[in-house]
């Protein structure tokens, strides 16, 4: 991934710019949305965020895809990452236009494993509107999959439990197949696994810390 450093794409994303700008020359904003899947990529983004000021943007070109990376500056024990991974739809001609793949959420960056325990900061996670991302997610055209992404399996039970499960604040997603889970699990080598509620054993991917839209891929 690129350095951590505030980004002029992702801000302007954020704001409510869907097309290629210029800026002496150069593309700022590298890529193009349609109305609707910029308005809901971004409404998912300030769903996510909240009231959260302390936060860095970056974009990141890969072949003819781009990833806009939402990042929190300061210790977030709910969320720490979220990714949109756009890519060309099938549609485009003159003009690319691209559509959201892949959505993202990681949540294994976390000080301790025994800070996703403490219930006050599990009240935290639960606050956060569930039911609204699945909305708005559930909508876009070329969605392919929203990946979440934890520290440990107890981690990702836990919240399949109260939020997916009990609350059913994740069922369209759910139910058409595109929520999937992955654990960041390692020994020697730290890497994404692969991993869903009803399977015991994690399926280990080549994925480091900043590849969790590839782990499905």
């Amino acid at each position: 991934m690129m350095g951590c450093t505030q980004d002029a794409a992702g801000v302007l994303f954020l704001i409510g710019r869907r097309k290629k700008i210029q800026q002496n020359g150069t593309a700022v904003l590298p890529f193009r949305l349609d109305h609707r899947q910029h308005a809901l990529a971004s409404a998912i983004v300030c769903n996510l965020l909240g009231s959260e000021n302390n936060v860095e943007f970056r974009t990141e070109k890969i072949d003819r895809a781009y990833n806009v990376v939402c990042e929190t500056r300061r210790f977030m024990p709910t969320i720490s990452t979220l990714t949109l991974v756009l890519t060309p739809t099938a549609h485009s001609q003159n003009i690319e236009v691209h559509g959201v793949q892949t959505v993202t959420i990681d949540f294994h960056d976390m000080e301790t494993v025994d800070d996703f325990y403490d219930s006050e900061e599990m009240d935290d996670i639960t606050t956060f509107a569930w039911d609204k991302l699945d909305s708005l997610a559930s909508l876009l055209p070329d969605l392919h999959q929203v990946v979440l992404g934890f520290l440990t399996q107890d981690s990702m039970s836990r919240f399949v439990d109260e939020i997916v499960d009990v609350d059913m604040k994740m069922e369209n997603l759910r139910s058409a197949g595109k929520l999937k889970y992955a654990i960041w699990s390692g020994s020697k080598r730290w890497t994404w696994c692969r991993v869903s509620p009803d399977m015991k054993e994690l399926e280990a991917t080549s994925f480091g810390k900043d590849d969790l839209w590839r782990v499905y891929q």
